[in-house]
């Protein structure tokens, strides 16, 4: 019963984490449109986004990935989209920042 039990509970495990990273997707999706119109507001204008970008540098030991990157010829903006972002989704953010521009 036990081995049942935790059979159960492996494979809700599993559903509840892939429903999360769907919910993920679509709240990115979501801002992809607007991102430019609303940097655009700010004074950025990017002509170009790719999403989903892995970085994976053996040599600076940096390895992360960025949502969204927006790049116009002169600079770059890593955008992280997160539904309830909290303090530590932040620091990391920060973190991952300071690695991008070594």
């Amino acid at each position: 019963m036990f081995q049942e039990t935790d059979k159960k509970f492996k494979e809700t495990k599993k559903i509840v984490s892939d429903l999360g990273r769907k919910f993920g997707s679509v709240i990115e999706y979501m801002f992809i449109p607007n991102l430019h119109k609303k940097f655009h507001q700010f004074g950025y204008t990017f002509g170009k986004s790719s999403d989903h970008i892995l970085i994976q540098d053996t040599i600076h030991q940096i390895f992360t990935e960025i949502d969204i990157l927006l790049e116009n010829g002169d600079c770059a903006m890593a955008v992280e989209i997160k539904s309830q972002p909290n303090n530590k989704d932040i620091l990391e953010h920060i973190e991952r920042m300071e690695k991008l521009r070594q």
